[in-house]
């Protein structure tokens, strides 16, 4: 048996990314989606969530979230094969929601997002932070060229996740 030398190569700098720089990435169709990851704070496929007792709210585990479909939000027909388990705030002990999404592609940066062109996505302009080019890695998957950064919480509004939170939805 003859014995091979490995040849290893010096590892370029690596650079560590605060979390606020990443983003879970969704899908709907060829569009990423791209949610803050600093308040997820799980992902959970569809087939582990049950619908709550309202007709807002999933059921995960032991626990009741009200919930909002993203796509539904957005403009999208398809239904949520994930769901993720997002806090209201940074605050500690922040109320948690759920957000049904499509498949979760997907955590990491992205460059720095532009003003949205319109037509992309039916959303309020105050929930869109902005427009990204998708990585390449993403494109050989066979998304677009442009992935959409948005507020989960600007989105939904404050006064409706308010109203889930007490049951008035």
């Amino acid at each position: 048996m003859k014995l091979r030398t490995v040849r290893t190569r010096s590892a370029g700098p690596l650079r560590n990314r605060d979390i606020s720089e990443l983003a879970v990435m969704v899908r709907f169709g060829e569009l990423v989606v791209a949610v803050a990851a600093q308040r997820v704070s799980r992902i959970v496929m569809a087939e582990d969530a049950a619908p709550g007792p309202g007709t807002a709210s999933v059921r995960i585990g032991e626990t009741v979230l009200p919930a909002w479909e993203l796509g539904k939000l957005l403009g999208f027909s398809e239904a949520p094969v994930a769901w993720l388990v997002i806090k209201t705030s940074d605050e500690p002990g922040a109320p948690e929601i759920a957000l049904g999404t499509g498949p979760c592609i997907a955590v990491s940066s992205h460059d720095g997002v532009s003003p949205l062109p319109g037509g992309v996505v039916t959303a309020p302009a105050a929930a869109v932070v902005g427009v990204f080019v998708t990585d390449a890695v993403l494109r050989e998957r066979g998304v677009g060229q442009l992935g959409v950064r948005i507020d989960p919480m600007r989105l939904i509004g404050w006064s409706a996740v308010a109203a889930a939170r007490s049951g008035e939805r």
